[in-house]
């Protein structure tokens, strides 16, 4: 008497499908994570941007907010601590002048979101 060894068709093909109908609820939850982790470490970005910005502002009584350089990679922010390049999470990033005392930021994320912060 001959023993089959192995699995047969039907069974592989069951385990198969297992597999995708996993796949098919996994994978969309981790590109959801990896957008909402670029999303966070822009936010992160912009509040540290900020906070370099208002540093600046507080470092002589001669600084004014309409003496504030508009890009976030300049010097005077790098003095103050920033980053001299942005995150890989952050495509773009300005300093607003909002008005005589009023400043913010605005942070593009790698996904295309925008956010703002203000003084």
């Amino acid at each position: 008497m001959k023993k089959d060894a192995g699995f047969t068709i039907l069974e592989l093909l069951i385990v198969l499908a297992v597999v995708v109908i996993l796949a098919l609820f996994l994978i969309p939850n981790l590109v959801g994570a990896r957008d909402k982790a670029h999303d966070t470490a822009s936010i992160i970005y912009g509040r540290n941007m900020l906070t370099h910005a208002t540093a600046w502002l507080a470092d002589e009584p001669t600084h004014k907010v309409s003496d504030l350089q508009t890009a976030c990679l300049d010097a005077t922010y790098v003095a103050e601590g920033a980053e001299s390049i942005f995150p890989v999470s952050v495509s773009a990033c300005e300093v607003q002048k909002l008005g005589a005392d009023a400043y913010g930021i605005k942070v593009t994320s790698r996904t295309g979101n925008e956010f703002q912060f203000r003084n």
